[in-house]
């Protein structure tokens, strides 16, 4: 019955909510930023950015601020140090598997400030393929 209701409530949010849940991707647990325009996705299937705290990495390796969403401590609840919503490289995966993985929450919904910023980084991004970006973006394509 756990299933269902965590099913139920995560098809119940809207684009741009944050899930919590252990990764097998990640071996880890993370979380997601829901990225979809359409919610619930149709066929079950999620696109979504993982949240990192490793902003040093992004630095390093000059990723262009135009490809990333930065959280400062405070914005949420979980923020509570510098972070990165990543969207050099969107995940997909059922909403089912997402749902079902060990320690599952769902955590807060992003504010209409920083769901802009993620469509303009997807919109600026060069490596996110059309099919994803069709799915993220209402006003593509």
């Amino acid at each position: 019955m756990a299933f269902e209701n965590d099913l139920a409530d995560a098809e119940g949010r809207a684009r741009g909510a944050v899930l919590h849940h252990f990764s097998t991707r990640a071996n880890k647990t993370k979380y997601l930023v829901a990225l979809n325009h359409t919610w619930p996705p149709p066929d079950g299937l999620v696109v979504y950015a993982f949240t990192t705290t490793n902003v040093a990495h992004f630095e390093a390796a000059r990723v262009s601020e135009e490809t990333i969403v930065r959280l400062s401590p405070g914005d949420y609840a979980f923020v509570t140090a510098p972070t990165i919503i990543d969207l050099t490289r969107p995940e997909t995966e059922q909403l089912s598997s997402i749902v079902s993985a060990a320690a599952f929450k769902f955590v807060v919904q992003l504010r209409p400030d920083h769901m802009k910023a993620i469509d303009d980084a997807v919109r600026a991004s060069t490596v996110i393929v059309r099919k994803l970006k069709k799915m993220i973006l209402a006003s593509y394509g």
